[in-house]
């Protein structure tokens, strides 16, 4: 098994494969419902044995189109295609939001060492929080300990 250096790399490559792959197919389907038009028409015998008209021979066409298997294998590796890009691409997204949230943690790190602080930053799941906000909340819990340590002493001396 290959362990990736880079996993981003590796699956923007295999995306660019995928899309180049779906465009050779979108070259081949006007091909494919050639074909498949073509084979209509001589089963019928020409053109106008489908219809009187050309909206009834073109409705004629759309229909025998979609009873034809060739037709439909090409429209069928098309959607799979499309769909693994789309996999693709969300897995590409979710390595890209690993990615920013690994960043963002590294800076609150930088930040708590350089500040002695919290920091708040999207990759902790603290919310919309400020800094600031966290650093004065902080001092206020002190603050409220220290007022409480030092009402505990005032009530132990008076009752000595």
């Amino acid at each position: 098994m290959k362990v990736s250096v880079n996993p981003i790399a590796d699956l923007r490559s295999h995306l660019a494969d995928k899309r180049a792959e779906l465009r050779g197919l979108n070259d081949r389907l006007p091909w494919a419902r050639a074909q498949a038009e073509t084979r209509v028409i001589t089963q019928a015998g020409d053109e106008k044995a489908l219809g009187s008209n050309a909206e009834a021979r073109a409705r004629a066409l759309t229909l025998a189109l979609y009873a034809d298997d060739a037709y439909l294998a090409t429209l069928s590796e098309i959607r799979a295609v499309e769909r693994e890009i789309a996999d693709l691409e969300s897995e590409l997204e979710g390595l890209y939001d690993q990615r920013r949230a690994s960043e963002w943690a590294i800076r609150a790190r930088l930040v708590d060492a350089l500040l002695g602080q919290g920091f708040d930053h999207p990759g902790n799941g603290t919310g919309s929080t400020s800094m600031l906000t966290e650093m004065a909340t902080r001092q206020a819990l002190r603050d409220a300990a220290e007022r409480k340590q030092q009402a505990l002493t005032d009530t132990e001396d008076l009752w000595r």
